[in-house]
């Protein structure tokens, strides 16, 4: 089974530069790439960081994004990640009981955990499977 994984996206507001790129550019090349070359793929799985500061403006413009692409697509949160920021646009992205971005998924006879490990804000670098999460 062929899936796509693409990490650390760090998108910021639109038309915001990050250290002298274009975050939603580049995503938009690839997103494009992924489109044309591999359709043939199960789904496609973002992991975070998602938002380089976790703004609203940002998740926004990955929701539309989205909207157009051709292939079922999971999110995760990373360290620069506001889950509450996040939930705020994605409101109907899988959660667990505890409010956490987090879920499984089957497919191609595996099961996929899609897990949040995030502990506070764009200031914490850490990540935590707490006994909740777990």
């Amino acid at each position: 089974m062929k899936f796509i994984h693409l990490t650390d996206i760090h998108l910021m507001a639109p038309g915001v530069p990050l250290n002298g790129g274009d975050p939603a550019a580049n995503l938009s090349r690839v997103l494009a790439d992924i489109a044309e070359w591999h359709r043939d793929a199960a789904f496609c799985v973002i992991s975070g960081d998602l938002a380089d500061e976790g703004d609203p403006a940002a998740y926004g413009w990955l929701q539309e994004q989205l909207a157009a692409f051709p292939l079922p697509t999971f999110l995760m949160l990373g360290n620069h990640d506001v889950r509450e920021n996040f939930l705020s646009v994605f409101a109907d992205h899988p959660r667990d009981g505890g409010g956490f971005v987090q879920h499984s998924h089957s497919a191609g006879g595996a099961r996929f955990l899609f897990l949040d490990t995030l502990t506070g804000g764009p200031d914490v670098h850490d990540g935590e499977l707490c006994a909740e999460r777990l």
